[in-house]
Parts: C-alpha cells; structure tokens; sequence
C-alpha cells in the first residue's frame, strides 16, 4: 500500500514536470522564440572560433568597407559630376544639387521605390537634386565618417543633412553586429568613435588587417574591450532543453537584466558619445561652409510613445542638444513633430521601415524647418 501510494506520487510529480517541461517547450516554440529573437545570447566561443579561423573570404560581407565597416553599393544617379554616384538613383533631375543626405537606412529609403524616399520629395517641394548617401544598418557614427571621406573626394554640397533613426544610439557603442541583432551575419562589423580627452578618435585598424589570423584576433581583442553589446551578451538567456529553467532565466532577464536600445538614453557614456558625434559634425560644418541639419527620425515605438500622450524616448536628449546649440548655426529637425497619422508613418502600423506616407512627413518636416529658419534654396546658392 504504501509503495503503491509512493508511486503514485512520482509518477504524479513526473507528469506535472513532463507537462510543464511541454508547455515551456512549445511557449518558446510558438511565441517565446520570436519575441525572444532579438535578446538571445550569441555563443561567444563559437563566435570566436569562426572569425579566427574562416579563411579572410568568408570574415567579410559583400559590401566590407575597412573604413565605414560596410557601404552601399554606388548606383548611377544620374548626374554628372562628383554626384554621378550615390546609394539611389534620381528619379527626377532639377537644375541645382544643394543638398545631400547622409545615415542609415531611414534615410536610404528601404523598402520604398526612388520617387518615394523622403529626398524625392524634398527635391520636389525645393526645386533641387538631394543626393541620397544613406547606408543600410549604419549608425550615425559610421553616417558621419561617410560624409568627412566623400568631402575629402569633393562630394559637398551646400546644406547636408545627417540622418538619424533614435534607435542609433545603439549602434555607436557596437562593432560586432551580431551582437547587438542576434539574427545578422556574423560577418558584419563596424569600427567605432572612443572618446579621447575631448575629442572622439575612430578606430578602424582591426578591420584593415582582417586577411590575416593575428589582425582577426587583434579585432577580437577589440570587440571584447569596446562593445557594448558584447559585454552585454553574457547576461542573455539560452533556449535549450529543459526548457523550464530556460523560461525562468528568460522571466528573470526581462525583469532584472533586459536592455534595450532606448534604455541607452539614461546610459552617462551613451548620450556623452552621442554628444561628441554631434559637436564633431558641428565642427566640420564650420571648417567645410555647408548647412548642417541634423534630422533625428523616430522608431515606431517612439510613435507609439506619442499615441498614447507620451514623450519620445530622445525628447530629453534632443532637448539638451536644442538648448546647447541654440544660438549657433545648427538646424535640429524632429520628424515626429506635426499632425500625421502614426500608423502609416511606417509601412506597417508601429513596424518596418518608412512608408511613402512617412517619407513625405519627413520631407515636411525638414522644409518646415528650414522655413523657420528662414533659408531657401535662392539664399543659399
């Protein structure tokens, strides 16, 4: 009797384990994994045993820039001139090339044609070409670095405009991508801004000696001492067998341990670095003549931020950037401001890149600020 009743309490015990074992098993299954998809731990080992050893073809995506990381490939614009090439094509020529752009891949224009970025519209609305150097996955940083080497080659114009999704401040403490978006290549790093006294130096040389085992270690050895995300990583969770304790540690990251890229904006080093990024394009406005503009455009989850009576999660950071260039020569455009549905900013409602409808908010957005600013295209020439 008794050992009847003890094997009715284990087999009891053993059926409350198997089913939660399978509940946990097909929570991470069906729903866990990819809302999980951004949070999970890269296994470092194997990331290390990968860039070390793959032969140099295989350390580098297709579109490896040693100086930027990686680059859009250039396509004909259309123009003649320093402007023949850029990351889209003109789908309309006007008489004077005043503007040029520069960021990642809001201002690209993924996912739209090329009469539906939001420099064909300004192009329309301003009577000039706006030459679009935007770089998918770039940060602000490597935007920036972009623009000094294309003035170096005499690709300036007038006014430039340095695009920013909020989310880049993410991306200016990263070199391993990976390591910040589980899901990308392995393949893609970027170099980075690291602050020296008061200036900011970038440091690129790992990326420039990648043919070789020691330049792969040496990058390594970077991305151990200076990646955010990376030091980061250790503190993600691993969905594996059993899946229970998987779905503790997972409950106990996102509540003690989870960061993500808006959290950055309380992050002293984060907004100080960001800051230094700024100052230095204010700098090089000043030395090379050109209208700076910096145009910050929100991530869906800012808008959401907004619909529900909220702040952006940069309105402090843009409100101290606004207080300290105040009464200097540099145009700051918030996309987010003006009356504009929010859910057709992106190409899905609070998901995705722009849609047309939010590239001509963003077009707007710039003009009415230039507006204010009382700048045209007649005054600047």
């Amino acid at each position: 009797m008794r050992k009847r009743k003890l094997f009715s309490i284990v087999l009891s015990v053993l059926t409350t384990l198997v089913l939660i074992e399978t509940t946990t098993y097909l929570f991470f299954k069906m729903y866990g994994s990819s809302r999980l998809e951004y949070h999970l731990k890269v296994d470092d080992h194997i990331f290390k045993k990968n860039l070390i050893n793959y032969p140099p073809a295989q350390v580098v995506n297709r579109n490896f820039d040693a100086l930027l990381g990686w680059d859009e490939a250039l396509v004909k614009t259309g123009l003649p001139g320093p402007h023949a090439f850029a990351s889209r094509t003109l789908s309309k020529q006007h008489s004077t090339t005043l503007i040029s752009t520069y960021g990642d891949s809001f201002t690209f224009g993924q996912s739209v044609n090329d009469d539906e970025t939001w420099q064909h519209y300004m192009g329309d609305k301003l009577n000039t070409n706006v030459i679009n150097y935007g770089a998918r996955g770039t940060g602000v940083d490597q935007a920036l670095i972009k623009l000094e080497k294309n003035i170096n080659q005499g690709k300036k114009t007038k006014i430039i405009v340095l695009g920013m999704l909020s989310e880049t401040i993410a991306r200016i403490v990263n070199i391993s991508q990976q390591h910040y978006w589980a899901t990308t290549d392995s393949r893609s790093f970027k170099p980075l801004f690291q602050i020296v006294g008061e200036k900011i130096e970038w440091h690129f040389d790992p990326l420039k000696k990648l043919d070789t085992i020691n330049g792969r270690k040496e990058l390594m050895l970077f991305i151990e001492q200076h990646d955010f995300w990376f030091k980061y990583n250790k503190l993600r969770p691993v969905i594996t067998f059993p899946y229970t304790f998987s779905f503790i540690k997972s409950v106990n990251y996102f509540m003690h341990d989870v960061k993500r890229w808006n959290d950055l904006y309380a992050d002293k080093y984060a907004t100080k670095l960001f800051n230094k990024i700024v100052e230095r394009f204010y700098s090089l406005s000043t030395k090379e003549n050109f209208i700076p503009i910096l145009l910050i455009i929100p991530e869906p989850r800012d808008l959401k931020n907004l619909l529900q009576g909220d702040k952006p999660f940069y309105s402090e950071f843009l409100l101290n950037l606004r207080n300290k260039y105040s009464n200097k020569d540099l145009l700051i455009i918030d996309a987010s401001k003006g009356d504009f549905d929010y859910t057709r900013f992106n190409r899905f409602p609070f998901q995705g890149h722009t849609s047309a409808y939010g590239n001509k908010q963003i077009s707007e957005s710039i003009y009415n600020g230039l507006v204010e600013a009382k700048l045209t295209m007649q005054t600047v020439q």
